[in-house]
């Protein structure tokens, strides 16, 4: 990975507005330090955001954000869509999130099929099941908000 200067990660950083502007400002204020990489280490560290989303911002990238829902960690990437850890920010809920692939847009036979099968699944309510808490869309592509219940998945 090639080396990205601090001011450059910290404008990325503050773009994705995933930390508050004085929080980071009095992190900064108290961690001297001399590059990206090393700063998103050290933030990483002291938990003010998580290796991914170091790795995320390092790369130049930053929209860790979707709707009340801050991402933490990339869990999987298959053929459905993308799966995420995420945080409910006002709620301070972890959730998970998975965004449908980008070919299931709007309109189209599978994204309705889909779509009327989260609603058949949000109906449902036991304590054995996970629950279904939200699905939007944000650019054309939908996502679907579940509880986080940590563990292996069955593949593992």
């Amino acid at each position: 990975m090639s080396q990205i200067n601090k001011d450059d990660f910290l404008a990325t950083l503050r773009k994705s507005n995933i930390i508050a502007p004085e929080t980071l400002q009095a992190w900064l204020d108290e961690n001297p330090t001399t590059d990206g990489q090393q700063t998103a280490l050290e933030l990483s560290k002291a938990g003010l955001i998580t290796r991914w989303q170091a790795k995320y911002l390092l790369a130049g990238r930053h929209l860790l954000r979707i709707g009340n829902y801050v991402l933490l960690e990339r869990l999987s990437q298959d053929d459905l869509g993308d799966l995420f850890i995420a945080n409910h920010e006002s709620l301070d809920r972890k959730v998970q999130i998975q965004f449908l692939a980008t070919d299931l847009k709007t309109g189209t036979p599978q994204c309705d099929q889909f779509l009327q099968r989260v609603g058949k699944v949000s109906e449902l309510d036991h304590p054995n099941l996970i629950h279904l808490y939200d699905v939007d869309q944000e650019k054309g592509r939908y996502y679907v908000v579940t509880e986080f219940f940590p563990g292996q998945t069955l593949s593992d």
